[in-house]
Formats: structure tokens, sequence, C-alpha cells
């Protein structure tokens, strides 16, 4: 009776579990922070007087507080796209080596062929066979196996640039295929998607072999441990198999040979990923390099004989996609960006590309028919034109347009010319097809630097419009181009008129073109050019427009842009950059996704409809970029690289590579990132960023770093002076050194910069650029260092960046986001001074124990005696961070005065009360059970705590306040506890175990779940349980009330669907939960794979209201 009045306590919530157990919701054990400590370890803490040695108390990591962060919406990815994409980013491996798939792009199907997913750039631009051909001026699907591909590319001259990306200079030739009927441990009919790539840089000249290999076998299969055998890469279990090759120096022209080929080696199916280049060596003699850079084995055996093992083969067909469901049955020798789904764009191309199949007889041949856009990867190119002569595209710098090529209905052999100059030379040049441009559909093609340009295209009908902000826009309308022609547009003068506003990003890559986009100066110290949001000889921005054409919108799969607001590389001459920003004083460059095509990305990426484009600067000098305002945001897969931080090496202002430049009075909101500074350590880069404010803007997207976190200078170079700025974004600065602390090449590096001059009086000033600094940005009566929200000194103290360090992995809690130099002279507003302090911290070997608060994400020591803190007036965040060993919890609880405050939070308007965190000790238990079979559930309550505990696991390990408790235990299902611990908590790492014991009267029916994956939305199927059928369309069918005992089963699959039918269940002290997973039936061998999972789900009713207690991590 006693028990039962116990068990009141947590009646409720273990009265619904008992319902979750009966329809056979799987309750998973608990995570393995409740998995017990070392029993038998003595452990160096005895009493709270006597802690021993405290070096094994590890501080608990508060999450930094975004509670000043709104975010626009959460990612919204299926299933499969969470998972792999999670993972993949979370994977420590180059980004050259992540080579995702196409999610995005839907399948586009005609009647019964599937077309290319593709219907416009960005797009990975090159050769596909689909299995699609023209029969009498109809599109007709065919079939083929190989067992080998060979993709082929002459590159005569390439120049590729892309700023977002994670090597500028860098792209990828891809062959990409699909392996079908994979033998997998004894069973026939999986399938792979198989990469051969290469990432060449046009900068290094140096070409990089690296291979991928997903699972396509079902919509939720993943790479598995034990699926490859061999090979010279890593498998990354749930995610893909990697391999990164040979680097090898070979400058253009040259010609690459990529094979993807299959076969049976050592008794395991085989792909072998081999090459051949054809180049001239630094003497300029001909030199054909070949080889094999990686072999993979798939387990196909698992050990036992191979037998009459059939050899996989690759399939292209024009009526079936793969069978993960959304990815076209196509190979591909493609161009795309260097990889993680990023894009490339070509300002100099010109190559020609072919696909060939092995045949029977061990010859290759041309691929019957072919379009110029792959399918199945993820990463894409623009500014490519493409025709083709026979079997054979051709690729030059142009507009890019997804086209068919040959043996295709529709398609046209040939190119026909069209050139023009333009001026200025910075004008964007767009075309389109049909009669008039359409701005969802146009595409830009590139101008040389002197205004001219040369393009081949496909004979057709076009339409032309030339576009600059602040000059009226040309338009060619309804050109008809035939093959063998050439036409010119002539000289295209374009005319300045202040009227047509801003419309247009600004580029320019040299000192001229920087001339072009100016409203005055001559480009010397004295005399800058001036290129401005608002023409001087306006005054003012009214009566401008400053709408961006949408044409300019443009991003691929995985939301990498294609163009950026201001781009300015290459340049020396003295310039400003001034006045940009929106209407009301809005970031500038704002763009609109919102299409139709575009929703649905935009809802999985958790990312709102409008955007700012990116100010970037790339290997210049002397610029002023001053009194604009800068925002943007980015997907979670642009803000990921590989190295050690993880910081992002893009931002919404970003200067890379660039010197003796100044950044002033610029509203910098970071969605994300907010501006960057990058260069070579060992340059002096001599910038100086003073008076600017540094925010996040007002809606975070999910995709943003660090949780929603934006950080607002990003400093990975030297020399630099930062001072004078207003930090309230929640991560003001990182700037980290030392081993990993390259963001672009993970190396070990030392930056050396100053973030404060000598305090002085307001009233001084500093002459830089001949720009004359002087002043406070935020009113006080010194200049010196930045102004930083979470700040508490009284600004003779430095600061560090202390409670931000702890985002990134390796960084120490204390070690702060600024690693040399810091801020000795922090600007402060007038503030009051308190103090904070803790009590309740015991005394150790080594001394007093130090106690930690997060104030606003600063985390200061505090110890008995108190730290003196100073508050402005405002708003505040306090928590408390607890100090936990495997034996002890030191756990906070935070006053203000006298008053305990459990949210934490508090204002400040005027002088200020006292702070203090109150320690409470806790030692570590460990409770086990005795008796019961694996996975059953089972727990207690602690009513003297309470709080109480459930667990499928054996152990629970949690800590608790010294006393005298009774655990009570809860019956297990078919078990009752023999025992009702009662014991004193006196000194750290008790055990205790409850003792069960098996009972015929706790039992009374059983039950058996069947749950299938794989079955399209509403396919009916049925189980039929000894005589029993029970049909459904939805992913579960549950026999309930069923006695103990051994019943068979068999299951009516749904037409289009195989595998196996029948067997059989027992059922003895659990119910039973099994896990179906159908494949859909092809010309491809599939098959049924049936994983039967013993669920000991217990099936009491007892408890209500469960409080987890706290748990070891």
């Amino acid at each position: 009776m006693r028990r039962r009045l116990a068990f009141s306590l947590i009646v409720v919530l273990l009265t619904l579990i008992m319902i979750l157990s009966m329809a056979n919701i799987t309750i998973n054990p608990l995570p393995e922070n409740h998995q017990p400590f070392n029993a038998g370890s003595t452990g160096a803490f005895t009493s709270a007087e006597n802690l021993g040695n405290s070096s094994e108390l590890k501080y608990t990591t508060p999450e930094l507080n975004t509670s000043a962060v709104s975010i626009a919406s959460e990612s919204n990815w299926t299933s499969m796209e969470g998972s792999l994409l999670s993972k993949l980013n979370s994977l420590k491996i180059p980004a050259i080596a992540k080579l995702p798939p196409n999610f995005s792009e839907k399948p586009d199907r005609k009647g019964t062929i599937y077309l290319p997913s593709y219907t416009s750039a960005p797009a990975p631009m090159g050769v596909a066979s689909y299995g699609i051909i023209n029969q009498s001026g109809k599109l007709t699907p065919y079939s083929y196996s190989t067992r080998s591909f060979d993709g082929q590319i002459s590159i005569n001259t390439a120049s590729q640039l892309y700023m977002d990306g994670d090597s500028f200079n860098s792209f990828s030739i891809q062959l990409n295929a699909i392996l079908n009927n994979v033998t997998i441990r004894g069973n026939t009919g999986y399938q792979f998607w198989t990469q051969n790539v290469v990432d060449y840089s046009t900068s290094t000249h140096q070409l990089t072999f690296i291979d991928n290999i997903w699972n396509f076998s079902s919509p939720t299969a993943v790479m598995g441990s034990n699926d490859i055998v061999s090979g010279n890469g890593t498998v990354e279990p749930g995610v893909l198999y990697y391999d990164i090759g040979p680097t090898l120096n070979i400058s253009e022209p040259f010609t690459l040979n990529l094979y993807l080929s299959s076969s049976n080696y050592g008794g395991e199916n085989t792909v072998f990923f081999n090459y051949s280049i054809s180049h001239k060596n630094s003497q300029g003699l001909n030199v054909l390099q070949k080889g094999s850079y990686d072999r993979v084995q798939f387990n196909s055996t698992s050990g036992s004989s191979s037998g009459s093992m059939v050899i996989p083969e690759y399939t292209v067909t024009g009526t079936n996609l793969s069978n993960n469901g959304f990815i076209p049955m196509d190979a591909e020798m493609i161009l795309g960006g260097e990889g993680g789904g990023s894009n490339a764009q070509f300002s100099k191309m010109n190559a020609t590309m072919s696909l060939k199949y092995e045949k029977s007889d061990g010859t290759y041949s041309n691929v019957r028919s072919a379009y110029d856009v792959g399918s199945e990867t993820g990463e894409t190119s623009t500014d490519i034109s493409e025709y083709f002569m026979g079997s054979t595209a051709h690729l030059h710098s142009g507009p890019t347009f997804v086209e068919p090529l040959w043996n295709i209905t529709g398609s046209k052999q040939g190119y026909a010319i069209l050139n023009g100059t333009i001026s200025p030379s910075n004008a964007f040049l767009m075309i389109g097809i049909g009669n008039k441009i359409n701005n969802e559909t146009a595409q830009c093609s590139p101008i040389q630097e002197n205004g001219r340009f040369y393009l081949y295209l496909n004979p057709g009908t076009y339409s032309v419009e030339v576009l600059m902000s602040y000059h009226k826009p040309v338009f060619f309308n309804g050109m008809i181009l035939r093959e063998g022609k050439q036409y010119s547009l002539g000289n295209i003068n374009l005319e300045y008129s202040v009227s047509y506003g801003i419309y247009t990003p600004f580029y320019a890559s040299d000192n001229s073109q920087i001339k072009n986009i100016s409203v005055s100066g001559e480009g010397t110290d004295s005399n800058p050019y001036v290129v401005s949001g608002i023409p001087l000889s306006q005054g003012s921005k009214a009566g401008v427009p400053d709408r961006m054409n949408n044409v300019f919108s443009e991003v691929n799969d995985y939301l990498y842009p294609v163009f950026y607001g201001v781009f300015i590389q290459n340049t020396t001459a003295y310039t400003v950059v001034q006045n940009f920003s929106g209407n009301n004083q809005a970031p500038s460059f704002q763009i609109s996704y919102d299409t139709i095509s575009l929703n649905n990305l935009l809802s999985s990426f958790g990312v709102t409809s409008s955007n700012f484009l990116q100010f970037v600067f790339y290997d210049s000098s002397n610029l002023i970029i001053r009194n604009n305002v800068i925002s943007g945001w980015f997907s979670s897969l642009t803000y990921t690289n590989y190295t050690e931080y993880n910081i992002p090496p893009i931002a919404g202002l970003m200067l890379w590579n660039v010197t003796h430049s100044l950044v002033e009075n610029n509203e910098i909101e970071s969605a994300g990132s907010g501006m960057l500074i990058y260069n070579n350590a060992e340059m002096k880069s001599d910038i100086y960023v003073w008076n600017n404010s540094f925010s996040n803007y007002n809606l975070i997207p999910a995709g943003a770093l660090f949780g929603a976190a934006p950080i607002g200078l990003i400093v990975a170079s030297s020399n630099n002076t930062i001072y004078n700025n207003e930090f309230t974004s929640t991560i003001p600065i990182v700037s980290l050194e030392g081993k990993y602390g390259n963001l672009y090449t993970d190396g070990e590096v030392k930056y050396h910069n100053r973030f404060n001059i000598t305090r002085e009086s307001v009233t001084s000033s500093v002459t830089f650029m001949e720009q004359v600094l002087s002043g406070s940005i935020i009113d006080s009566g010194y200049t010196g260092g930045n102004y930083y929200y979470n700040y508490f000194g009284n600004g003779n103290t430095m600061y560090n960046g202390t409670g931000v360090g702890f985002v990134f992995n390796g960084q120490g809690l204390l070690n702060g986001s600024i690693n040399y130099a810091y801020d000795s002279a922090p600007l402060t507003r007038y503030y009051y001074r308190t103090t904070v302090s803790a009590t309740g911290l015991p005394v150790s070997q080594q001394g007093q124990i130090t106690g930690y608060v997060d104030i606003n994400n600063d985390i200061l020591s505090v110890g008995v005696s108190g730290t003196s803190i100073y508050l402005p007036n405002g708003s505040y965040t306090a928590t408390g961070i607890a100090l936990e060993s495997r034996q002890i919890l030191l756990e906070p609880l935070f006053y203000l005065g006298s008053v305990r405050d459990s949210s934490g939070a508090f204002i400040v308007s005027g002088p200020m009360v006292n702070l203090t965190l109150k320690y409470s000790l806790l030692y570590s238990i460990t409770v086990q059970e005795s008796g019961l079979p694996q996975g059953t559930l089972w727990g207690f309550s602690i009513p003297a705590a309470g709080e109480g505990f459930i667990s499928t696991g054996s152990n629970i390990s949690f800590y608790i306040v010294p006393g005298i408790y009774e655990f009570l235990p809860q019956d297990a299902y078919g078990y009752e506890a023999s025992n009702i611990p009662v014991v004193q908590v006196t000194h750290p790492e008790q055990n205790i175990t409850i003792d069960y014991v098996y009972s015929n009267q706790l039992i009374s029916t059983y039950s058996v779940t069947f749950a299938e994956s794989g079955l399209s939305g509403g396919s009916k199927w049925s189980v039929n349980l000894d005589g029993t059928v029970e049909s459904s369309t939805s992913s579960t069918i549950t026999f309930n009330n069923l006695s103990g005992g051994n019943y068979t089963y068999s299951i009516t699959t749904p037409s289009g669907y195989s595998g196996i039918k029948s067997g059989s269940v027992s059922l003895t002290h659990s119910n039973v939960y099994m896990e179906i997973s159908f494949q859909k039936s092809s010309a491809i061998p599939v098959m049924l794979i049936l994983y039967i999972a013993i669920s000991l789900i217990t099936g009491f009713i007892v408890g209500s209201a469960v409080f987890y207690m706290r748990s070891k991590k």
C-alpha cells in the first residue's frame, strides 16, 4: 500500500508511457549521459570539506543567449535531405570531398519520360545521357547498361572566380553515373551513385582527384559502415564514401579522361576510378599520365564464397528514376562548383567535351543522344554557352541555357556568332531565348574588360538587354541567329541618366572600370574615384529608384547566389564606395526570391524570400568604404567549411586580399556573418575599421551559423586597426589564431592586429588615407577601443571576446574569440557599479574553487569576495555556470539581492542591487536494475527529492543533494520489484540496485506492430497474422490482445513492389515491433528487406509526472 501511495507522484506521465507501449511505439534508451560511471573508482572527492583534486572539474558551458534574435522560420527538409545534409555539414572533411546529390530540383516528367531535372541555370553543365532520343520528331525513351563510362574534356583556356566558394578559383569536373544491381552481404539489387571528380584551380593549375559514392538503393538508404570492405578512402557511415586522390600540376591546354568502371575483383563487386591526362610539361613535351587512384570493393560476400556473382552495371533509362525516387537515371560529364553544392562562374572558357560508354566488345562508343545538363549532382555552373558538332559539345564563355544536344527533338547542330562592343564595359549583358527578354530565365554573359563580346550560340531566336545602374537600358528583341552566320550588335553606348537609379550591381575588374562606375574623381589619394549610392548631383536619395532587376536574384539549388551587390577586384586606384542603402535606411541591394520555383527551396532552408547582395572587394587596395547599410543571409551550406573552428569564409562585407583601406561609418547588420577581413598572415593588410556599427539583422534565417548567433566581424589577417566601433551583434568579433586558426587552409597562423589605440581625449584625431578620424561612436569622453554590448568593465580592463569563444570547437571557456592583443581600452557608456559574488563553493586541495556567471554572453569568474561589474541601463540575462566532475556537481542558483530569480533576466535602470550565485553541492549516484531482459522499460521515483527516472538501459546515473532517500521502483511489464532501497547519500559514486522478479500475474496480452517504409503515400498493404488480416494505407499495422505463443504472418505486397512475403514471430515476455523496408520493382532486381526488432516495452499502469533529475554529461 505504501508503494502505491508513493507512486501517485508519477501517475500521469507513466500512464501515458503505458499507452504508448500498448501501441508499440518504441521507447529508446536514454542518451549516453545516463549511463553509469565507473563504480570501482574511489574518486578524489570525499566530502564538501575535503574535495581533494579539483582539476577534474569541468565547466558546463551555457548556450549562447540569442533571445534578442528573431528567427525567420525553421528549416523544413524532408527526412532524407535533412538527415544527410545535417550529417554532411558535421563532417570534418575538406569541402572538395563533399559532393552532394541534387536534392532540390524535382524530376520533370513528360508522359512516360523523365527529362532533365534542371530547367535553367545555374546548373551542372556539360554532356549527359538520359535514355531519351528523337524518333520521327518525337521524344522516345530507351535504356542501356554498360560496365564503364568515359568522360572526356579538352580545355584550351579557362578562368573561374566565385567568391562564395571554398576556393575562389577552383571548379569541379565530374563524371557521375548510377551503378545498379550491386550485391551487398549476399543480397542483390542495391544501387550506388558513383562520382569520379577532378578539382581544378585556374590560378594554381593544380588538379586533384576526388571520388564519392552514395547509396541510392531506396528513398531512405544511406551508406552503411560495412557496405564497403576496401578502398583508398573513408566510409562516413550514414552519409558517403569519399577519397581524395593525388594532386598534379597541370596547365592548360590539357585533355582529361575520367573513367567509371565496374567489375568483380577479389570476389567482390568493385568500382575502379581511372583517369588519363594528356598535356605539355614544363619543357614543352607532350606527356600522357594515366592510372587508377581508387579501387572500391563492396561487401558483396561478407567473407563467403562469391560463386557466380553478377557484375553490376551502369544503367541509363528514360523511363525510371533512381531508387531514391527523385533523380533521373542518367550518366553525366559536367562542370560545377568546387564542392558542397557550390557554383562556378567562368569569365573564360574554351573547351570540348564528350561522353562514351563501353560496349560488349570492350570498345567505347559515343552516347546515342545527349543534353547539355546533368541532373544528379548539386554543384552548378554559369557563364558557359554550349553547342554541338556530331557527338562533341563545344563550351565557350557566354550565357548558360539548358538545351538538347545531338539526337534530341528540337536540337540544332552548329553555332551562330553574336558579337559587339559595350560602353561602359561594366554593363551587364543579358540574353534570353525568344522574341522578348524574360528576366526569370535570361542569363548573363561575360564581357571582356574592353567591353567586347564574342558569343557562340545555338542557332535560334534570342533577345538581348544591356543593363547598368544610372544608365538607360538597351534592348534587342527577336533576333534570329542562323547556323554558320555571324551577327554584330555594333557599338552599344549606354546613356548616363541618374533618373534610372540603382537597378543593377556595381562591378569593376580594373582601374578603368572603376572610373566607369564613378560619379566623380580621378583615382588619386587627394581626389579619389567616388562610387556612390547617392549621386552627388542629387544630394539626397529622393526620386532615385533603388529596386534591383530580378534577373540578379539567381541562386542555385543550394542557395549559392550568382551575383554580388558590389564586386571590385584587381584595382589600385583610390576609390570611395559610399552611401548605399535601401529605403528608410534598410540594407542596400535588396532582391526577391519570391518565385514559385524557389518557394519549396526557401522553406527547406528556413530562409526568407528576400535578401541583400554582398559587398565583395578582392585583390585590391586604397579603398574607402563608408556610409553604407550592409546585410545579407547565406544558406547553411555556404557557411560550412572543413576547418576546425568552422569560421565562415563569407560575409555581407568581404575584404579578401585587400590592403591599405578604410572601412568607416557603415551599418553592418549581420544575418549570420557581417564582415570578413582575410589576407595572408605575412601580408600587412593595413586596414582601418572605424566608427561602424555591427548589429543583428532583425530576422535571422534558420541556416545561420552557431544556432542563430550572428557574428559581427571576422578578422583573419594582420596589421589592421579596429577601434571606435559599436558591437551589439551576438558574437561581436572573431579573430582566432594558432593551430587551426587559418579559416582558409586550416593551418597554424599568427595574426597581429590592434583593437584599440592609446586612450585619448575625444577631441584628438587620427589621420589615415587623408581622412580625419575623430570623435566617439557612443559619445563618450574618450576614444580608444570599441564598445561591446557584453563588456562590463569600467574601461580599464581588457576585452577579449570572453563568453563567445566557447562556441568554436577546441576553444577554452575563457580563451575568448580574440586570441591576440585584445582590446585594452574598451569604450563604456554611463554605468552603475554592482557586485556579483558566489557562495557555497567548497575548498579543494588547490584552494577555493571559483564559480562563473554568463551575463549577456560575457563569462565572468566570481568568488566569495565578489567581482565588480559596471552595467549601463538596459536588459540583461544572467546564467550561472555549473561545475561538474564524474563525482560531484556544483549547481548555482541566481539571486538579485536576496530574491531568487529563476529566469536570470533583469533590467538596469539606475543603481543596481548586488548579484549572487548560490552553489549547491550534489553527489553522483548510480541506480541499476537486476533481473530484467535487455531493453525493458523500468524506473523509480524519489519522493523526498520530488523527482524520478525512467529508462530502457540497465543503469541510471545522476546527481543528488546529500541526504536520506527512499527509491520507489515501478513495476516493469511482467516483472515486479522485490526491494525498496532506502539510502543515505553521504559521498559520491554510491551504487544502488533494484531487483526484479518475473510474475505471471502482471502479464495479460501482447501486441505485434508491423511498420513499413519505402511505400509511396497512400499505398495499400496488408498483413495476415495467423488468419487475421489487417490492411492499411498508413505506415503501421498493429495486432492487439494476443496471447503468448508462436504466430505466422504473410505480407501482401502492393503492385510495383516485391520481396519477402512471410515469416513467424514468437510472443513470450514482450510486445514485438517489426520494421519492413519496401523497395520499388524495376528492370533492375530489387529486394524487400525485413528487420525484426523486439521492443521490450512494459505494460504497467503506475506513475504520473516523472521529474527528470540532473544527468551527468
